[in-house]
Parts: C-alpha cells; structure tokens; sequence
C-alpha cells in the first residue's frame, strides 16, 4: 500500500541553470578546452514513494545523443539511466552515485573547459522548507540527507569547478497529478502551481521551465517533457537561428522561452512560461554543429536556403495604435478586414465574434453562436459575408449588416483554426486542428472535397484570388501549396518548427509562411522554393501582404506587429501596444488600416497612411497589354490630381479624361487614391507626369506624401515598372514627377 505524508508538499523543478565563472586570459585568446556532460534521467522510483516517469530517462539519452554528434569526446560524456545502470551498478541513478560522480567530473576542470550536468527526474519541496530537492532512483521522502539531491547543493558544486562554462539542467515534475500530462506524485498533494525556485548565487543564471504561478508539461507526441524536448531540440540546430552553426547560450534561451510557451498554448490552451535569471556575460557556444555527426545518427545535409540578413527597422521608431478594441473578455485569435478598409471582426476565446468600425474604434455588433472559443474569421470579396471556425468543430457564415447567423457547415472533427472564401463566393476552405483541409460548396452546404497530407493541425489556410489554389501550414512544420481540383498538394515544404500562419500574394505568384522558428518566409508558389527569410526575436504568427503585394505584416509573440519591405527585406516598422502575443494580423484592401488581434483581450487599428499601395479597385479597367500605364496613390484624405503631358502637347487629368492620342484617366479619385492613365497605343514621344494637390489633408496639418508607378510595355517580355515618390504641401501645388520616353 502506497503511503501518504500529508506533511510533504511536492513541486516541480524544470529548469536551466546556467552558472559561469571569468574565464583566464588564455580562453578570452581562444584556446580550446574540452567539452564535459554529465547526465541522469531516472525513469522509475520506489511505488512506496512517487510514480514513475515514462520520459525521464529518454531526455538524458537523447541529450547525449545531440552532444556526441555536435563534437562531445565519447569518453567525455557519463550517462547515468537505469538502463545503462544494468550493465554497470557505478551508472545506477541513486543518490550516492550521483554525489560520486559530479564529485569525480567536477575536479580538474580548467577556464577553457565546458561542463554541463543534467537531472531529469522528480522534484520535491517540503512544507516549511524552502529547499529544493531532485529525487534520484532510491528517494525516500523521509530521508532527505541520504536519498535526495538538493538543488543548492549542485549549485555550490558547481561553483567550485573550475570550469570556464558551467550549465545545469533540471527537468522534474510541477504540475497537477490529476492531469495526463503531468509528472507528479499522485498520493501526496501539490502545489497547484509553481512556487518560487531559490535565486542563483552570484555569477550563475537560470532558466527555469515556467514563471510562479504556471505549471509544466508533457506530451505524448514529444516522448519528453515540452521543456526538455525544446532544450534538446534547440541544441540540435533549431536555436542556431544566425546560422553560423553554433549554438549559444543566448539563442537556446530565446528557443527555449519561445517554443515552450507557443506550444503549451496552441497545444494544451494555456501558459508554460520559461523564466530566465542571473547573469550571463558573453556569447558562449554550447554546440558547434559544423563538427563531425555521430555516425549513428547522420545528419542531413542543410538545405541551401538565403541568408537570413539581420532585420533592422526603417523610418520613424515604435508606432502606437490608432485604436484599442477592448470589449473581448478573453484571447482574441483571429482578426480581419472587410475589402472597404471600414468594418473589422475579431474572433475570441469568449465565443463571440465582434464587428467594429476601425476609422472610429466604436462597436457595430456583437455575433453569437458558436459553442467554443472562435479561432479564425474573413470576410468575402464584396464585405457583404463573414466565414468562421471554432472550437465547436464547426464553419458558420453570416451577414455582415445584421449580424444574423445564415448557416452551419459541420465536417471537421477537432476545432476549425483558419478560414477562407474564394472570390466568387462559390466555396469557403477550413483548416482543422483534426489535420483535414475541406472545401465547402457554399450553395449546397456541404463538403466538396477533403485534402489529407498534413499530419497534425492544420493552423493556416489562404486562397489564391483565382480560387484554384490553396496554401496550407500546420503543426507538422510543413507549407503545402494544393492545386483544388487535383485534391493533393504540387509541393511540400519545411519550416524548422510550426506554421501559424500563411498568405498568398494578390498576383498568386509568391506566398507567405510565419513559422515557431522565428523567421516569416517568401516562397515561389511556381515551385515551392524560398525568395527571402525575414528574421525575428520571437515566433511568428499571423501573416498577411499589403495589397499591392510590397509589403507584409508579421504578428509576433513579443507584442509587436512588424512591416516588412518584402524586395528589400528590411523592417519599415513595429508597432507597439500590446502586452501579449500577438496571433492574428490583417490588412486593409486599401492600405489604409492594419488590425492585430492579440492573447491580452484586445485588438489594435493601426495606421498605414506612410505606406501607400497601389491596389485596384473592382471597377479598374486597365488592360493586359498597354504600352503605357500611370498610377498614383497617396497617404492622406487629400484631393491629389494625376497628370499626364501626352507628346502633342495634350493633358489628359479629371476634366479631360480621354484624349485624341488614345490615353485615358480610368477613375478620378479622391482620398488616398489610386488615380490611374493608361494609354493602350501610346504615341511616340515624351510623356510628362505631374501630381497637383487640388485640396489639402481633412483630417490635419501636414504634407501628402505620393506615389506614382509608371509601367511600359504592359503585358509584353520587355514589361518594366519605376516607382518614383514626391511630397505635396500646399493647395494647388504642381509638381513633375518624371518625364518618359515611348
């Protein structure tokens, strides 16, 4: 019979420590110390005391595994597992043992040389007791001198090493015992949540598995913890996100903290936050994963990929909202725009999906019907429909002006985490955390077909504007782009870590990707390859392009919204506000506006005047082929006039919109534009294009910023495009813009 001491209060110890001593003057010069790991995982423990832990013993092999094949001496690494404890008793996982070797490793170790101990086991703290303790094999919960390993106690070992670099790993239970993923004692009661850990002693840092208050967890899937899974994960290359082939310990703290919590909540729907502490100087490389490979474990060789360039922000700094939309109760996990860039929904873990109107930040209408938390919304082509998903496994269209609920599609079997119309409204796509993507026919509400190949969740779907293609990514790490009609996918390709979110550019020609590695790619959707990576601090979420298909938005879990230049790959801007991830971003089809939708309840209008785009309306009629086209837009309300000189002499503006010579003004319009010439059969000669500022800015002081595109050869192989940018202030203001020869 298992005993019960009510005396005892158990928690969980998963964390990373790491503790550095001032390396001598030779290692600052480079010399080359060795690399050392000791490391126990205890997998079963006396039923009379705690119950066993399926994964333990596999994160301290499988981290063997990793160091031995980024450059860890065989003869340098000790692993100490009740498996290998078989065949040699010295290995047995036990308290004593434990003791004698850290004693053995720990001397004779000089400033150039790396030591790292592991301890992935159990964990206890005693009521009125502030020690924490590792439980070894032979734990007794009444004999802490004897059978448990105070975690001070490593802490002061390791401060006496001599070591230039030292690292602790401690990964044990925490959590609820009651919970299928937990590691705990279930006969003797838990804190339900973390307790403080005692601070690092001076000259030591700390990575701990979750901030006071959470819990830690486990998954089936991983055969690990999620924290050790990540630490192992990152010291195998997914932390190396500068791609020098090494891995410090400042990138395998940002993988760690960032994976952790990303999974924990796409996963389990709540929080496991990795806190760091104490003080780490230098960037010091925990693995060099340019050595050899352990042969029994080949790598594959890496893929050639672009170089990730440093981002760095463009313009002005930090941008603030325009608007905070804060009537959620809870997460907001998907957001969008209606095509007119006035009516914005969020969908939320309350179960309600909110309109707003963003040029005011007021409610229109709250909709209800949906029976869980609702992950994803879009809007159709016109503004008039609204699709959603959610939790309640379902897809629901609604109406836009009344808010009434018109049908219900049911098809998935786990929740709905992305939606989608296609252009001419025939069909809505779903993807499904059940790992299905489905196509809807919306006249007959039903299914019309189903897209296997994922194997996990399927986070993020996009259609392209054809509505021929799908682009899909998931939890298997995978972008898959699908032709609809063939009902599989042209091509697959990898992240290094999961997709939260995908977008198709409005030419259908490239694709957008953000990942859980921290990097939003730019994919060829002709051929799956990789234009460009944009790297990030933190893990990527929701994607969108702007709509001329210049820019992207990137929502992040730091908070931020990031604009990227996507020929130059710079960052143009970050906007600031919120106070947790940010999961869902949209972009206005007239360039105006962005929406974020973020975990802190709220969601964000921000301003995007500065980045004016070249989008057409429906009602634009310029042609395929022309040899001539002229198109402007502006950042402001302000009334601009596009001119064009034509070679006899003739101007072809708002009050002569057609001329002898064949060209045309397609539409004049008024704020923000776009006015657009084009001439079909040019004339020969030099065409003079101007910008008049007819009336100044409404809404405010301040120049009008304006953009002019000037294509030739339109529709031909010697098409070529300028874009050429000039600042209006006063009313009535001409000025040339360019002069081009045909």
């Amino acid at each position: 019979m298992t005993t019960r001491l009510p005396s005892t209060t158990l928690i969980g110890l998963s964390l990373i420590a790491c503790l550095l001593a001032p390396a001598s003057v030779g290692a600052q010069q480079g010399e080359q110390g060795q690399k050392y790991a000791i490391l126990v995982g205890v997998r079963q423990y006396s039923k009379a005391e705690l119950h066993n832990l399926p994964y333990a013993e596999a994160d301290a092999e499988e981290l063997a595994k990793v160091l031995l094949q980024n450059g860890y001496r065989k003869e340098n690494v000790l692993v100490m597992t009740q498996r290998i404890g078989a065949t040699d008793t010295e290995l047995l996982p036990i308290c004593a043992n434990i003791r004698a070797k850290l004693k053995l490793w720990l001397e004779d170790r000089n400033a150039n040389d790396t030591m790292i101990v592991a301890l992935a086991g159990h964990g206890v703290q005693f009521a009125g007791d502030e020690e924490h303790y590792f439980c070894p094999a032979d734990a007794k919960l009444n004999d802490r001198k004897n059978t448990l390993l105070a975690i001070s106690e490593v802490y002061a070992a390791l401060k006496e090493c001599k070591a230039g670099f030292k690292l602790l790993l401690v990964d044990a239970c925490r959590n609820d015992p009651q919970s299928a993923v937990s590691r705990s004692r279930p006969e003797v009661k838990l804190n339900s949540v973390t307790r403080s850990i005692e601070a690092p002693p001076g000259g030591v840092a700390a990575l701990f598995s979750c901030s006071k208050g959470q819990k830690a967890y486990e998954l089936e899937q991983y055969k690990h913890g999620i924290f050790f899974h990540f630490v192992i994960e990152g010291l195998r290359g997914a932390a190396d996100f500068d791609k020098d082939r090494n891995v410090t310990v400042d990138e395998l703290v940002t993988y760690v903290r960032s994976r952790v919590d990303n999974v924990v909540r796409s996963e389990l729907h709540t929080r496991q936050s990795p806190q760091f502490s104490g003080d780490v100087r230098g960037s010091v490389s925990l693995v060099s994963l340019s050595l050899p490979v352990d042969p029994e474990r080949p790598r594959p060789a890496p893929k050639v990929e672009p170089k990730i360039e440093p981002s760095r922000p463009v313009g002005i700094g930090p941008v603030r909202a325009l608007f905070t939309l804060a009537q959620h109760r809870d997460k907001v996990w998907g957001v969008a725009l209606s095509p007119s860039g006035k009516v914005g929904a969020s969908a939320s873990e309350d179960r309600s999906i909110r309109l707003w109107d963003v040029t005011t930040g007021q409610p229109l209408r709250t909709l209800q019907g949906h029976q869980g938390r609702v992950m994803c919304v879009a809007f159709d082509v016109n503004g008039k429909y609204l699709v959603s998903g959610a939790a309640d496994n379902t897809v629901r269209v609604w109406e836009v002006s009344s808010g009434r609920q018109l049908f219900s599609l049911q098809g998935h079997k786990n929740e709905v985490r992305s939606v989608a119309f296609t252009t001419d409204l025939k069909w809505a796509v779903s993807g499904g955390a059940d790992g299905d993507i489905i196509l809807w026919d919306l006249a007959k509400r039903a299914e019309r077909y189903r897209y296997r190949g994922h194997t996990g969740a399927v986070y993020a779907v996009a259609v392209s504007a054809d509505g021929w293609r799908i682009l899909s990514g998931g939890n298997d790490k995978t972008v898959r782009y699908w032709a609809v009609e063939k009902g599989r996918a042209e091509w697959v390709a990898n992240h290094d870590n999961i997709v939260y979110g995908v977008a198709i550019a409005p030419d259908g020609k490239s694709g957008l990707s953000g990942s859980a590695d921290g990097t939003m790619r730019l994919w060829n959707l002709q051929n799956g390859g990789v234009i460009r990576r944009f790297a990030h601090p933190t893990e990527v979420n929701g994607v969108k392009f702007s709509p001329d298909g210049r820019y992207a938005l990137s929502g992040c879990d730091d908070g931020r919204v990031r604009l990227w230049d996507l020929n130059s790959g710079l960052e143009k801007r970050r906007f600031e506000g919120h106070s947790k991830l940010v999961y869902a971003v949209a972009y206005a089809s007239n360039g105006r506006y962005a929406l974020s939708g973020s975990f802190d309840n709220t969601a964000r209008v921000w301003d995007l005047t500065d980045f004016p785009t070249v989008a057409l309306p429906a009602t634009a009629k310029l042609a395929d082929r022309a040899d001539l086209q002229v198109i402007a837009t502006w950042n402001s309300d302000a009334d601009v006039d596009l001119w064009v000189i034509e070679p006899d002499g003739t101007k072809c503006f708002w009050n002569k919109d057609q001329t002898p010579g064949g060209g045309a003004l397609l539409n004049d319009a008024r704020s923000f534009g776009p006015e657009q010439y084009q001439a079909v059969n040019a004339q020969r000669g030099k065409y003079t294009i101007k910008a008049h500022l007819y009336e100044g800015r409404q809404s405010g002081q301040g120049p009008t910023r304006v953009e002019v595109v000037v294509r030739r050869f339109v529709g031909t192989d010697r098409q070529e495009e300028q874009r050429y940018t000039i600042t209006l202030t006063n009313k009535d203001e001409v000025v040339e813009v360019v002069s081009v020869n045909y």
